[in-house]
């Protein structure tokens, strides 16, 4: 995969389109309000056995929220391995959300060292906020992270308030997973 040039009156070709990415999964999404536990607001699937993860390779990919609040609450915005309770890819912690609606967007890259029930990868993340009214980026990078390739896995996004109240929901709106 990568880019090809298309030129004005250029026919277009199977194998110019074979060289867009493929999507391999898209977000699943979800909303979280009033609850200052971890919960997921999006999810994506890594198949298992996925043809094409093999080393060298990985994965891109882009996802999106908002945010709505009363009473400038803090919130947590992270992104985790199979389960809320999994390995911590990337990590927004505390941010005092003063703006409705306030947004963010995460993009990340996972490059695969070593493929099968021992695999592992590193991963490269940013997430970008105006919680606070101003964009704010917020880098990861996540090291030697184990993965056993021959299941099925997960990156979650997930949210986490500060405290409880019908008025602060977060919200996981879309994204999408791309193989490199």
């Amino acid at each position: 995969m990568g880019v090809a040039q298309v030129v004005a009156g250029q026919r277009l070709t199977a194998s110019l389109f074979n060289q867009l990415p493929a999507i391999v999964s898209s977000m699943a999404t979800a909303s979280v309000s009033s609850s200052v536990t971890e919960t997921a607001i999006g999810t994506f699937t890594l198949a298992a056995g996925d043809p094409l993860l093999s080393f060298p390779g990985g994965y891109w990919f882009e996802a999106f929220g908002s945010a709505a609040e009363t009473a400038s609450p803090l919130l947590s915005i992270r992104v985790r391995l199979n389960s809320t309770a999994g390995t911590l890819l990337l990590q927004l912690a505390g941010a005092t959300v003063s703006t409705t609606p306030s947004y963010f967007g995460i993009t990340g890259k996972i490059l695969l060292a070593a493929v099968g029930s021992s695999g592992s990868f590193g991963a490269y993340l940013s997430l970008t906020s105006n919680f606070g009214g101003s964009g704010v980026v917020t880098p990861g990078i996540a090291g030697a992270v184990a993965i056993n390739t021959t299941v099925s896995n997960t990156i979650l996004v997930t949210a986490q308030w500060g405290t409880t109240s019908a008025s602060n929901v977060a919200t996981g709106t879309g994204g999408s997973m791309y193989r490199l």
